[in-house]
């Protein structure tokens, strides 16, 4: 089965994974200093003729997603309707607003996620209200002027896109603001017309193994209510140095049980033993945890690396509170290495046996990545630390960017990130807690040590 194929002319057709029901927007904001305050309209007309460029080469960029043959037993098939080219680019001046903070401001506070409000800054909320939003488009950016700088804001359907597929839109959107023209690889391969397929397995009971973490039930649906209807959390970002990190990949390897650990995984290790050691405050230490971990499985199916589309899965390992504290990190680190080794992996089965399923099951609202995370004990975790955001010229006006967010959205309990590194080596961790977890992960002394509070 193609992972994208298409319906009537002009229409493409979500990938099997993409069929998923991901109401949502994934958001990431590009921080630019500006010198000349007179360039503001120049930068704007730019980025209008590099969005313009985008949506003439890819087309499906400029549509929206739709869904078709919905009913009570159907979910129906989610895919792209094609729209007129009106440039989706919104733009905010925010120099005039006493209360938004200068680039001077903001880079001495080290960026704040406090003020990178998805309600300021971005053209869309995350989360997709319905009743607002039929037809949610595929990708809007909003620029937003400030003193001394820009925020431009992008914002791209996740069914359509996961974050690695986001990021090379944000490549090859680049490449227009420099007039750089597109490879043949790149007209193929982000016009969705050759994703390669995922392979289908026989359908059989077994398949409920493989997704045993996937699969909504009532018990799991109420849990994940609960935890996340808690009115009392929020946001904040945390600052992990290269020093810092080389010394937690360092102790991570003296007790490392795999023949190699990622610097990724060491960080996600560390992370998780800390906020359990401040969970362990308010729920006893027989309480499980489970670490759920976003994965790009683009190169263990054999599809392309620049491939936009939603081509993602996820690992799950679970522990006790009280095994994850006395844990060694080498030892939790070498866990999380072997869900992604390709000597011990099981993802590609997994990845086929969800296709599979999400393939012979009319009504998907049965999968979630989340079917089975509670957000008070539990952690849903994507790391972006290895996109090249920093690397990206956006053309004369504008150049690399300073600094790579995600914006503040909703809180939802237990959600975090890694950011893209910096050039000078730092990762930084966006966190959703309670405010009686976070308060208690902010005075772990083995927590401050390597990590700086941002806000």
């Amino acid at each position: 089965m193609n992972e994208t194929s298409t319906d009537q002319p002009g229409d493409t057709i979500l990938g099997v994974l993409g069929q998923q029901i991901l109401p949502i927007y994934t958001q990431i904001c590009f921080g630019f200093p500006v010198a000349d305050a007179q360039s503001y309209s120049r930068i704007v007309e730019s980025l209008e003729d590099a969005l313009m460029k985008i949506y003439a080469s890819f087309p499906w960029l400029a549509g929206r997603v739709v869904n078709e043959g919905a009913s009570r037993s159907s979910t129906g098939v989610f895919k792209i309707e094609p729209q007129s080219e009106n440039c989706r680019l919104f733009v905010k001046d925010l120099r005039q607003d006493l209360s938004f903070p200068s680039l001077e401001v903001l880079r001495l506070e080290g960026f704040p996620l406090e003020v990178l409000d998805e309600n300021v800054i971005a053209p869309r909320r995350t989360h997709i209200d319905a009743a607002q939003e039929s037809s949610p488009e595929v990708l809007l950016l909003q620029a937003n002027s400030i003193h001394g700088g820009l925020l431009l804001t992008f914002i791209g359907h996740h069914q359509a896109m996961d974050g690695i597929g986001q990021d090379q839109i944000i490549r090859l959107f680049s490449k227009a603001c420099r007039n750089e023209d597109f490879t043949e690889e790149e007209q193929s391969m982000c016009n969705l017309t050759d994703s390669g397929p995922i392979p289908l397995l026989n359908e059989s009971s077994e398949l409920l193994s493989n997704l045993d973490y996937q699969i909504i039930n009532n018990l799991s649906s109420s849990s994940r209510s609960d935890s996340q209807s808690r009115s009392d959390c929020n946001w904040a970002y945390f600052s992990f140095s290269q020093s810092s990190l080389d010394v937690l990949k360092s102790i991570a390897a003296r007790t490392s049980q795999a023949k190699f650990i990622s610097t990724d995984d060491a960080l996600s290790a560390f992370i998780w033993k800390a906020v359990t050691s401040a969970r362990l405050a308010r729920l006893s230490a027989s309480t499980p945890s489970t670490f759920a971990r976003a994965v790009d499985v683009r190169r263990m199916l054999g599809v392309s690396p620049i491939h936009p589309g939603f081509i993602q899965n996820m690992t799950y390992n679970t522990f006790t509170f009280q095994e994850l504290v006395s844990m060694p990190l080498g030892v939790l680190a070498s866990h999380l290495r072997s869900e992604v080794a390709p000597e011990t992996t099981t993802l590609v089965q997994d990845t086929c046996a969800l296709a599979t399923f999400l393939a012979h099951t009319p009504d998907k609202s049965c999968v979630s990545f989340a079917a089975k995370i509670n957000g008070t004990s539990d952690i849903f975790f994507s790391s972006w630390a290895k996109m090249r955001s920093y690397e990206y010229d956006f053309g004369p006006d504008l150049g690399r960017a300073e600094v790579v967010r995600r914006t503040k959205s909703h809180a939802t309990e237990g959600l975090m990130y890694l950011m893209p590194r910096s050039p000078n080596g730092e990762i930084g961790l966006v966190i959703c807690l309670s405010k009686e977890d976070m308060a208690a992960l902010r005075k772990n002394d083995e927590f401050s040590r390597f990590a700086e509070y941002v806000g």
